[in-house]
């Protein structure tokens, strides 16, 4: 029995080893999306049949893990067939659902396999480092690529956000969570990385996360004042390398330019659409206009003239006026009772609190938790690996 075992564990350790580095590769095999999820849903399908403790996904737990999500899911399901994109046939069901379900259906069934099965000690050692190969990796993709527009594919307005929140959550683990001295060397590392990253790719939004940090930081009493200061330093030097290669003094060129009426430049672009999203949304302010209304709405007498003419935007480059064009205000509803529950379900997990709070901050000039499948999925997974993680932090969550 003690050999069988040992077997088993040995198995379950070579495929959890293979699915951390599906996990790290992600930007990459994002590619098809479809081939990803797949590879993702097979491993995780033989790691529940490795685990003794099949009967867990069964369990209450499951759907505990799940519950939060429902309410955005369930409003967007309303929405979109309220608007005609949504059919009876699964199969061929609307995009923007599968876009929520496919992560959601994965990581959960990979909850069940990998809970009680490894210790979380080791599988925080795997994520960091993990973190700070993909971290290495990416300067130096973007050394060789001279700060290129797109990292591994992605906009760089997407990627630097999303790994500014994995630095935001290191930081916190560092100050707030029971770690040993090892683990929190490999987050200080990998923080210290993914700063690097962000600053080598000149991402201006990416500071919005560190921003929402910022805040907490420093409306929290029980942080220590040296660590308050070392952030502010570091948020501080952020902005002014920003503002000294030029991104700054661009930002400001921008908005001079918009109040002069040229809205030909990314953030005049992004006010004009903020303008015809609020338009937009106060004549349907219910259902909203569907989850790709920008052909329309660009076409709409009333609702054009309010965007710039220089380019067609594919969304509205911020969540809030997003949600409530494509969904209306019963999408904006399930979406905050999701973040609610988000937030409370990491009651005892101040650093996902964190991510939560920094997301709605980058939420502020970017679409994250809609439209972009990769930044939906990277939301998910990183709620997947807390519980993995820390699980007596979601107990009885």
């Amino acid at each position: 029995m003690q050999h069988q075992r040992y077997i088993q564990r040995n198995i379950s350790h070579i495929f959890l080893y293979i699915f951390l580095f599906f996990i790290a590769c992600y930007p990459l095999f994002f590619i098809n999306k479809f081939f990803y999820i797949g590879i993702l849903f097979i491993f995780s399908t033989i790691l529940i049949f490795i685990n003794q403790n099949q009967h867990y996904i069964l369990q209450k737990n499951t759907f505990y893990f799940v519950a939060p999500w429902l309410p955005l899911i369930l409003t967007l399901c309303i929405s979109t067939y309220i608007n005609g994109n949504i059919y009876i046939n699964i199969f061929i069901i609307d995009k923007e659902i599968w876009r929520y379900i496919i992560p959601i259906t994965c990581t959960s069934v990979t909850y069940c396999a990998l809970r009680n099965t490894f210790s979380e000690e080791l599988f925080r050692k795997l994520f960091l480092s993990a973190s700070i190969f993909f971290a290495i990796c990416t300067i130096y993709h973007i050394t060789v690529y001279e700060h290129p527009s797109r990292i591994f594919g992605i906009n760089r307005n997407i990627f630097s956000p999303m790994l500014s929140l994995i630095a935001c959550m290191s930081f916190c683990d560092i100050l707030f969570m029971p770690i040993s001295k090892k683990e929190k060397c490999l987050h200080a590392i990998n923080a210290a990385l993914i700063y690097i990253v962000i600053l080598v790719c000149h991402a201006r939004c990416a500071f919005l996360s560190f921003s929402g940090l910022l805040a907490i930081f420093i409306l929290r009493k029980h942080t220590q004042k040296k660590y308050r200061f070392l952030f502010l330093a570091l948020w501080i030097f952020g902005i002014w390398y920003i503002m000294n290669i030029g991104r700054g003094n661009e930002a400001i060129s921008d908005i001079q330019k918009y109040m002069v009426g040229n809205d030909s430049s990314s953030l005049g672009l992004r006010f004009s659409a903020w303008i015809a999203g609020i338009h937009a949304f106060f004549e349907r302010p219910l259902f909203g206009w569907g989850h790709d209304p920008m052909s329309v709405l660009y076409a709409s007498p009333s609702i054009g003239k309010y965007f710039g003419k220089s380019l067609q935007l594919t969304h509205f480059h911020n969540d809030v006026i997003h949600i409530l064009v494509t969904g209306g205000l019963t999408l904006f509803s399930g979406w905050m009772l999701t973040v609610s529950m988000l937030f409370k379900k990491a009651s005892k997990d101040i650093s996902f609190q964190v991510v939560l709070i920094c997301l709605l901050f980058s939420g502020c000039v970017e679409v994250f938790w809609t439209y972009h499948s990769i930044t939906i999925a990277f939301i998910i997974i990183l709620y997947l690996y807390r519980h993995i993680m820390y699980p007596s932090a979601y107990m009885n969550q």
